[in-house]
């Protein structure tokens, strides 16, 4: 699967997904001080079939969101 990465304007790398994964199963939060540490994003497609990106508020809670 190829790999887009929309923050790349603001300078910010591609998330590796199993990273994320990891880190959701062992219960990790991120650091205090961490960019976007309380920032969780949601990702939709567009009509058109773009994709559209934006922050919410959210807590993973045993195991769901």
């Amino acid at each position: 699967m190829e790999t887009i990465n929309l923050g790349k304007a603001d300078g910010l790398p591609p998330v590796e997904w199993a990273a994320v994964v990891e880190k959701l199963d062992a219960g990790a939060a991120p650091a205090p001080d961490a960019v976007n540490s309380h920032t969780t994003w949601l990702c939709t497609v567009n009509e058109d079939g773009s994709p559209h990106v934006t922050a919410v508020g959210a807590l993973w809670v045993e195991g769901t969101f």
